[in-house]
């Protein structure tokens, strides 16, 4: 196909790739990144939620501001989201049909990865075993999610990302981790105009929905909440221990100088049992190989800040927003 310009756009088109000067000459010199807004800055733009409604809607809106802004025309968050979302006329109804629309026509589809790993496929097993394709056809696909970061991948902490046989797949915005938990799967019962009903259904999942991507904040607010300790990122750990117990912890860093570990607890819950936490943490320090002969600091990070003595430190969501920008 051809297209013809009149002789004031064939003006305008020299002027901005050929010559030397124009700013589409040759090759391109950088790459920009843009990725989604820090969690502080939903409190500009909600200045009048608390802090832990604000995680609720960090929760569903993540970082993308064009969600914030639609937000803004709802009483509350539960009005937002059964119109936004859970309403096939819904702006945001069939939001990631249009994310990935390009990708329409690959062999695996983003969309069927995005769905299995919403719902509960997190291992490379699993997702390759509902596909019924061969994990090794996942790696491409895999890769691309990941390199957009629309999916994280986990390994235990003190393990190498590439050689690790224990990675998990998880959906990194939050967003997105919302909709493929609760909008798409429930796709046939809100083309009936049960809304409503579904979201009331939903209520257990939704609140833990709310504690995970809680928990992925606190990991991230870590170093920037302990200063002094010159942290590296944190990371949670999960596996067996020596003892064969079988055990999950929130949180885990270490200083630069590998001489402090950092183990936290991440709680949702209004009142969490600070005796039981710190107790659960004492004992995975003294069994864990890499705690050995560091000094152990305790977190906890909780909906209510607590002033249990047995943690060395405890954070509430105020404080976590606060560092997050």
């Amino acid at each position: 196909m051809s297209i013809l310009l009149c002789g004031s756009a064939q003006q305008m088109m020299r002027g901005l790739v050929l010559d030397a000067s124009a700013p589409l000459y040759g090759r391109a010199k950088e790459i920009l990144r843009i990725h989604p807004l820090k969690a502080y800055w939903l409190s500009k733009g909600f200045p009048q939620l608390t802090p832990d409604a604000l995680v609720e809607e960090y929760a569903v809106w993540g970082g993308v501001p064009r969600y914030w802004e639609l937000r803004q025309a709802y009483a509350n968050l539960e009005e937002a989201l059964l119109d936004l979302a859970f309403d096939p006329i819904g702006v945001l109804y069939e939001e990631p049909d249009r994310l990935f629309l390009d990708e329409a026509r690959s062999a695996i589809q983003p969309l069927s990865i995005m769905s299995l790993v919403g719902t509960g496929s997190q291992r490379l097993s699993e997702i390759a075993g509902r596909l019924e394709k061969p994990a090794t056809q996942l790696a491409r696909p895999l890769q691309f999610l990941t390199d957009l970061r629309f999916l994280l991948r986990e390994v235990p902490f003190g393990e190498s990302a590439r050689n690790s046989k224990k990675g998990i797949y998880s959906i990194a915005d939050p967003f997105l981790a919302f909709y493929f938990r609760f909008v798409s799967p429930n796709r046939s019962e809100l083309e009936l105009g049960r809304g409503a009903k579904v979201w009331e259904r939903l209520q257990p999942a939704w609140r833990q929905h709310v504690a995970g991507v809680w928990e992925t904040m606190c990991r991230e607010a870590l170093p920037a909440l302990l200063p002094n300790l010159d942290l590296q990122p944190a990371s949670r750990w999960w596996g067996k221990l020596s003892d064969g117990a079988s055990m999950e912890i929130d949180l885990l860093a270490t200083d630069m100088a590998q001489q402090v570990l950092v183990a936290g607890e991440v709680k949702w819950s209004d009142e969490p049992h600070t005796k039981s936490l710190s107790g659960r943490l004492d004992y995975f320090t003294s069994v864990f190989p890499p705690a050995k002969g560091k000094k152990i600091v305790k977190v906890l990070f909780a909906r209510k800040k607590s002033s249990d003595p047995a943690f060395d430190f405890c954070f509430s969501p105020e404080e976590v927003l606060g560092v997050l920008r």
